[in-house]
């Protein structure tokens, strides 16, 4: 796994992407945590490391990253949009209660060769595991 700022910048570049301080720390951040955080919780950990750092440069960058196939962005999420590295093909899975996100490991299908396909997200919404327990705890 890539984890250097140089082996990051050197991805980065192999994507057609020039790097910079905020687009490598973006991109560490979401190597390190699995979290598919919203754009504003990306902001509040990089603003601690780099606290010049602005909102709207953390916003301009996931979008360069997404535009460029670096992220991915996960719709449906009660707090908003969220994002992930787009590195390995998976779907992910959004509680409609507390809005946790998780990966699912699975291969998506192939499009047909006369389709052009450049995104593809597959998300499962219902009930987190954490919510269900609590809701039968309820119950009981």
């Amino acid at each position: 796994m890539i984890t250097t700022n140089v082996d990051i910048s050197l991805q980065l570049r192999r994507e057609g992407v020039r790097p910079s301080v905020t687009r490598v720390a973006v991109v560490k951040y979401l190597m390190e945590h699995h979290n598919h955080p919203t754009v504003d919780e990306l902001y509040a950990h990089l603003v601690e490391q780099y606290p010049g750092l602005s909102r709207t440069t953390v916003y301009n960058t996931v979008h360069t990253l997404v535009d460029s196939r670096v992220l991915t962005t996960i719709e449906g999420s009660p707090e908003g949009m969220r994002v992930d590295l787009a590195c390995n093909p998976h779907a992910h899975f959004v509680c409609d209660v507390c809005g946790a996100v998780a990966d699912i490991a699975m291969e998506l299908p192939e499009p047909p060769d006369q389709l052009s396909v450049t995104r593809t997200q597959l998300v499962f919404r219902g009930v987190c595991c954490n919510c269900k327990s609590i809701d039968k705890e309820k119950i009981n």
